[in-house]
């Protein structure tokens, strides 16, 4: 028998790929990163790259993600001169190698988050939707919903959404973008025109989160997917910041 394609390889078989670049920006996170890794290696979609670059930890986690890239092709340490540079210049080195190797969709991911299975397949769906709707060039981010969990993973709330009152808004975006930190950085997924685009050169040297909300000015059209993709851990009620 033969498996059932989902739809994004479906209509990949059909002769348009897309290269999908997945940032992770590590430190000192052997506790988790071993687990979010094989979350996203887990992942129904196969086809994607996921650049990793630890930022001088003090612990395993370079060991860590140069054990699994030596597996897994897909995996690759972005190992550069400049060790400690801070959460911010992390993500945004990671950011200048997504740049340079044409990355058509860019997605972020925290060091202590687990991604459920079909985070992929839902957030690139939702972004081929839109693309078939708005013109080619268009600037498109699409976001999800995600379950709030401790760190030992134990449900907080089952929506992160209703978790901090939030709630979308189709008919007033600009409303929501005023009013609301609606968009976390790691449930995000973006094309390679915002990626290009001004408000993302200004968040190059921000975190995925405060990415998330800033580029949200420059995004001609936004989306979401109301499924959960992901379980994002916070700590006493504070998100956990990689």
């Amino acid at each position: 028998m033969v498996p059932m394609q989902n739809p994004i390889e479906a209509f990949e078989s059909l002769g348009e790929k897309r290269k999908t670049l997945i940032l992770l920006a590590a430190y000192n996170g052997e506790k988790y990163l071993a687990e979010q890794i094989q979350s996203i290696q887990g992942q129904t979609i196969l086809d994607w790259t996921l650049l990793v670059r630890d930022d001088g930890s003090d612990d395993s986690s370079k060991d860590i993600i140069e054990q699994f890239a030596a597996r897994d092709s897909r995996i690759r340490l972005v190992d550069d001169e400049d060790e400690r540079r801070g959460t911010t210049k992390n993500f945004a080195a990671l950011m200048e190698v997504a740049l340079a190797e044409g990355g058509d969709a860019i997605l972020f991911a925290d060091q202590d988050d687990v991604w459920l299975p079909h985070k992929l397949c839902s957030l690139l769906k939702s972004l081929r939707e839109m693309e078939e709707q708005y013109s080619p060039g268009t600037p498109l981010l699409c976001y999800s919903d995600l379950e709030v969990v401790d760190e030992h993973l134990h449900q907080i709330h089952p929506s992160f959404m209703r978790y901090e009152k939030l709630r979308h808004e189709p008919h007033n975006p600009i409303h929501v973008l005023l009013t609301q930190n609606l968009v976390t950085g790691c449930s995000v997924v973006i094309n390679r025109s915002l990626f290009l685009g001004p408000a993302a050169r200004e968040s190059h040297g921000h975190t995925d989160d405060r990415y998330g909300s800033s580029s949200g000015h420059g995004v001609t059209s936004r989306g979401s997917t109301e499924r959960i993709v992901l379980r994002c851990r916070f700590r006493h009620g504070i998100r956990r910041v990689s």
